[in-house]
Order: C-alpha cells, then sequence, then structure tokens
C-alpha cells in the first residue's frame, strides 16, 4: 500500500452503548504530522495511538463493538473497534491460612473511593458489610477472617459498592499446598508426583484426619519421595506443617522437607522438625518456617522414605502464609 506523505487529520467515530447512550464523541484527536521526503520508502509503516475516552458512569459493563473511521487527504478508511468498559475498582484475593484471607482492592481512577465489599458466600464473615477506602491509582489490602477452612478452591462471589455503583467480582481462594489431606485420587493421591511411584499408594489406615493418608513404602536402596511445587513468593514467611508417623526400620531419611531450587543450581534442604513426642508409630507433627529466599527461584515440599526397610504414613501437609500477629 502507498504509505500517504501526510499525516491522519481526525480520528471521529460513534459507539453505541444501548438505550440511547453514547460515548462522548471522539474529536480533536491528530497524529503528529509525518516528516517524510522523497526518499520516504513505500512499504506499510505502524503507528500508534493512545486516546482517552470520557465514559459516562452508568455505562453498561462488558464489550462494546463499533468502527472507526480515520479520515486523510483523499481518502477515507472505516475499521472496527471494540472497547471493554469495567469499573474502576479492580479486586483479588488470597488465603494466607486455611480460617484467614487477604482481599486487595485496587483503584485505577485518579480519585479516592470509598465503599463497601459484601459476599454471600459460606466462608464470608457474617455481620456487616467490609468497608474499604483507597486513593487514586492505588491500593489497600483488607484481612478477611472466614467463617470456615480453605480445604480447595473456593469462589468468594463479592460485590463492591461504591457510591451509586455497585458491581459484582468472582474471586477464586486456593490453598498454597492443594490436596495435602489426600484425599483426592485414585491408588496414589492426586496432584503430586513421585519417584518410585509403585512403593506409593492412598490409604485408608488409621489416617489423622479425614479418610485417607498417602503411605510410601520402604525398600533397601530405592529413593521413595513425593513432592509438589509451591506457588510462594519472595518476601513472605511461610509455614509448612506435616503429621508423620512409621513403622520400624533404618532409613537414610524418612522425614518431610521443603527444598528449595537455587538460581545458580542447586538445592537448600530445609527439614521440618518434630514438635511432638508421641512415638514413632503414631501421629507427630513437623514443621518448619522458611523464606523464597532472593537466591532461590522455587520451592516444593519433599515428602521422603529412602533406602528405608519401613513404612511411613503421611498426613494433613499444609503451607500457609504467616502473618504480622502469628
Amino acid at each position: 500500500m502507498k504509505e500517504h506523505s501526510k499525516a491522519l487529520r481526525a480520528f471521529e467515530d460513534y459507539f453505541g452503548l444501548g438505550d440511547d447512550r453514547s460515548l462522548t464523541r471522539l474529536q480533536d484527536i491528530y497524529l503528529a504530522r509525518a516528516k517524510t521526503g522523497d526518499s520516504v520508502p513505500t512499504r506499510q509503516r505502524t503507528r500508534t495511538l493512545s486516546v482517552r475516552l470520557r465514559i459516562p458512569a452508568d455505562a453498561a459493563r462488558g464489550c462494546m463493538t463499533g468502527h472507526v473511521r480515520f479520515n486523510g487527504d483523499g481518502f477515507s478508511v472505516r475499521r472496527p473497534f471494540e472497547l471493554l468498559v469495567t469499573g474502576p475498582l479492580t479486586l483479588s484475593a488470597r488465603a494466607v491460612t486455611a480460617s484467614r484471607a487477604v482481599v486487595t482492592v485496587t483503584n485505577r481512577s485518579p480519585r479516592s473511593l470509598q465503599g463497601a465489599l459484601t459476599c454471600a458466600s459460606a466462608l464470608w464473615p457474617a455481620g456487616a458489610p467490609i468497608s474499604f477506602r483507597v486513593e487514586g491509582m492505588s491500593s489497600t489490602q483488607l484481612p478477611i477472617t472466614l467463617r470456615g477452612a480453605v480445604t480447595g478452591s473456593e469462589e468468594l462471589c463479592i460485590t463492591a459498592s461504591s457510591g451509586d455503583v455497585s458491581e459484582p467480582h468472582s474471586l477464586w481462594l486456593h490453598p498454597l499446598l492443594m490436596n495435602g489431606g489426600f484425599e483426592r485420587g485414585g491408588t496414589r493421591p492426586g496432584g503430586w508426583a513421585y519417584q518410585s511411584a509403585h512403593l506409593a499408594c492412598s490409604s485408608t489406615e488409621d489416617p489423622h484426619e479425614g479418610k485417607a493418608c498417602l503411605q510410601l513404602q520402604g525398600e533397601k536402596g530405592v529413593f521413595v519421595e513425593a513432592h509438589r511445587t509451591l506457588p510462594v513468593a519472595a518476601g513472605p514467611t511461610y509455614r509448612a506443617q506435616c503429621w508423620v508417623r512409621r513403622t520400624d526400620g533404618a532409613a537414610r531419611k524418612a522425614a518431610p522437607c521443603v527444598v528449595l531450587f537455587l538460581k545458580a543450581g542447586g538445592e537448600r534442604y530445609l527439614d521440618l522438625r518434630k514438635l511432638t513426642q508421641n512415638p514413632d508409630d503414631q501421629w507427630n507433627r513437623y514443621e518448619v518456617r522458611f523464606e523464597l529466599t532472593e537466591d532461590a527461584k522455587s520451592a516444593a515440599l519433599y515428602l521422603y522414605n529412602v533406602d528405608s526397610t519401613a513404612t511411613v504414613w503421611y498426613d494433613a501437609a499444609s503451607v500457609w502464609e504467616l502473618l504480622a500477629d502469628d
């Protein structure tokens, strides 16, 4: 296509919003005049245009479709255009413990906003709506004490109200360690990766809680383990916990461990410490606090039974973020 030597001089059209409402007409939008000469190549060039639109507060939310028209000297080009209309508030949520969550409210408008959050979920705290105030172009975090435990993926259908505008938001809470109770799966608990998987299985023999636990059968000279990568981030401190019982028998390693995988290669091993003093054939709690250090790229929880003649059972494994008051 032959490149026009002069800039596009107008950018205008209407967007239909239904019910006779429309966006303010786009006008007085100009591209800088192209500085071209005889040596300008004839290949097509690409330019990017940023436009600030004034959208009525009561405009319907969703994806609007329409067209824009580019007018130049001796030509007019009409192109399809899509506009996603959303509110000024965005919400996100994360579970930090089994019964505590943090909801982040982000304000994308330049002016401060205040309002309230309501939710019909059974996990949401009962009583009055949760109030918020957030400055323009910033975020605020709201700690929430839940009415139940987050054991799997839990949806929160939250309505954020500010002034005359109320908008629904669908958020999901997830444990950092999914299926830590080993209740889901078939022959082996689902979601975990295994080494020497034929020696790992789901067991209903005296679980610590629920109906099932993980059993790792030891074998001399064989490396048996189950592990799961943890979606942790640098900065927070986390607590990993697990309940363990085992039969008698020698083992090179038969305990849980957090493994940090280093950016430069190699690993750092953080063993969970035994906190209870029950006999080994009864359930004992193991725990460690850890951080994803700057030299680490990822972390995982490993459950070992290495070079062993014992059988080891694991149950009620969890990883949670620690808050300031923990």
